[in-house]
């Protein structure tokens, strides 16, 4: 159960009445608290998923905070969750995969445009919270696009070290289902084809 001060904040930041993937941001951002609760990950991280784009981010375009409210989040949240979320909104979420098996990991701040030194535990756990974020969001099914799928094998195949195990085996999970899910789809396509063509062939 989430602890009615951060309920209190969303509220108070308006995330109830921001659309996100045909909800509202509140709904998303629950989600993917639950889901990193969920894989067992500590309640610091579970917060950095609950605001994770309160700030906005490269893909999310709409701000629930701005940057200068910062020090009252901090007061509610903690330091340390409410700096996942603030490098999960600002900084270039490609750096998530590619720099997470660093010794030194860099992230580069799309806002301050200036690189962002940070540790490998961080990365790790910005790594958790972007997972969470995509499964959550993203429906299991024949309409995913294909880039979608692309990304999260890709995910799946460079950083399952850096993952908790229930996070890899929901992602994996995720794309065992839509293969399934997309080749049923391509089976009953060309079924209705043959059917088709057969029908006409015996009115020929």
């Amino acid at each position: 159960m989430i602890a009615e001060k951060y309920l209190n904040l969303l509220d108070a930041l308006g995330a109830g009445s921001y659309p996100h993937s045909q909800r509202t941001l509140k709904d998303h951002l629950i989600g993917t608290y639950t889901l990193l609760l969920e894989w067992g990950n500590p309640e610091y991280i579970a917060l950095g998923g609950l605001f994770h784009s309160i700030y906005g981010t490269q893909v999310y375009r709409i701000s629930a905070a701005s940057l200068q409210n910062r020090p009252r989040i901090i007061e509610v949240m903690g330091e340390k969750a409410e700096n996942l979320a603030y490098l999960f909104c600002v900084t270039d979420r490609q750096g998530f995969v590619y720099e997470v098996e660093k010794n030194e990991p860099v992230l580069w701040d799309c806002v301050q445009a200036r690189l962002v030194r940070t540790t490998c535990q961080t990365m790790q756990d910005l790594l958790e919270i972007e997972v969470a974020n995509d499964l959550e969001q993203r429906d299991l099914s024949v309409n995913m696009k294909p880039r979608y799928l692309s990304r999260r094998q890709h995910t799946l195949s460079r950083c399952k070290a850096f993952i908790s195990p229930s996070a890899q085996a929901a992602l994996a999970r995720s794309i065992e289902e839509t293969r399934t899910a997309k080749l049923q789809q391509y089976s009953n396509s060309h079924g209705a084809v043959r059917k088709t063509i057969s029908f006409k062939l015996m009115q020929s």
